[in-house]
């Protein structure tokens, strides 16, 4: 357990407290509340996305955590969150460092093959290169020979000597090239899949975080340094918090991966959809006015709302009705990154108050 609650035997009775003691409490109290929150949400940064140590089902629980520690109020609940929350936490840690462990003892075997193979490969060649000064030796002797036909059937057979080792050589080194590329091919393809790993969500299979982040900086550098219209649209699910609490977390999983679907119909070769974090997804619209990205993420709000959704944990319902809203924010010269997603954010945060299950650009946001 990382920390306990302990109630402090020096604290003054609350009927002791005068208004100013009591306000100063219930200052500080909102501070560290704050605190926790920011210290759980800043915790969600160090969590790996990696299937083998289940960092998506970590990032659910530190974000209900940091919601509960937001919002709670009664001490009994917050005390019994902040436990289970801290005992999982640890049990993560632990889980993270021996996958890594695990990653750099492969990276580990890697570098170890390539270097006995470097190896053997320098051997063979100072082999041969010592056959080879060993015959000129022996041809240079061929010099002291009287007989005219002694030399001609002495350099004849240092010269089959010599094709043989040549041909020999050749074909050793064929064959520990034809292994080596299969080694490298073999590694390729499991540093791609790595690489893949590294870059995809793993729940949904579309990007993560990390890598929208990647993705949307590349793309301002671009557009800053030869100027293209595109969009970002910050998409979240309505009262998600609802579905989990009441189908439970693996219906929860089902529905984000259903959803990723919705936001991905439509989407062009230009287009990047990624989870953001949560119940958040982000997508980024290449060659795509305000308006135009507005129309799209309205489409995407409509295909959501229209559908029913049928859970394996209640087959008998009809089908639970979905809705998420959206926000939306077109890149401008001079623009960052985190300016553009704060723009977003701002407009979803607009769309989330006002109905949900609706789009709002950032033009409505300016316009107050």
């Amino acid at each position: 357990m990382l920390f306990s609650f302990r109630r402090r035997e020096s604290a003054p009775e609350p009927e002791s407290l005068n208004e100013a003691e009591f306000e100063r409490i219930r200052e500080r109290g909102d501070f560290f509340r704050l605190a926790a929150r920011a210290a759980v949400d800043h915790l969600r940064r160090f969590v790996l996305d990696l299937n083998e140590t289940g960092g998506e089902r970590m990032q659910a629980r530190l974000l209900e955590l940091g919601e509960t520690l937001g919002t709670e109020e009664r001490l009994r609940r917050l005390q019994s969150a902040w436990e289970s929350g801290s005992e999982a936490i640890a049990a993560f840690a632990e889980r993270q460092k021996a996958c890594l462990r695990d990653r750099e003892t492969e990276l580990k075997q890697i570098i170890d093959i390539l270097t006995r193979a470097m190896a053997a490969v320098d051997l063979e060649n100072r082999d041969y290169n010592r056959s080879l000064l060993e015959q000129g030796k022996r041809l240079e002797n061929l010099t002291h020979l009287d007989d005219i036909k002694k030399v001609k059937a002495a350099v004849l057979q240092e010269s089959f000597q010599l094709r043989e080792a040549v041909r020999e050589k050749e074909a050793r080194d064929q064959r520990r090239i034809e292994s080596l590329s299969r080694q490298v091919e073999t590694l390729r393809r499991e540093l791609e899949t790595v690489r893949r790993e590294a870059e995809c969500d793993a729940l949904t299979g579309i990007l993560n975080r990390r890598a929208f982040d990647r993705a949307l900086s590349d793309w301002v550098s671009r557009s800053t340094a030869r100027p293209q219209e595109f969009c970002l649209v910050l998409v979240d699910i309505d009262d998600f918090k609802n579905v989990n609490d009441t189908y439970g977390h693996l219906a929860g999983d089902r529905i984000l991966c259903t959803v990723a679907r919705k936001c991905a119909q439509g989407l062009g070769e230009e287009d990047l959809l990624a989870r953001f974090g949560g119940e958040e997804f982000a997508i980024l619209l290449g060659g795509t006015s305000l308006r135009a990205g507005m129309k799209r993420a309205a489409r995407i709000c409509g295909a959501v709302a229209t559908a029913r959704y049928v859970l394996e944990e209640s087959p008998a319902e009809p089908g639970i009705r979905l809705s998420v809203s959206a926000g939306v924010a077109a890149w401008r010269a001079g623009d960052t990154a985190s300016a553009l997603i704060e723009r977003a954010d701002r407009a979803l945060y607009r769309a989330k108050t006002t109905g949900k299950n609706r789009a709002v650009s950032e033009k409505e946001i300016q316009a107050g």
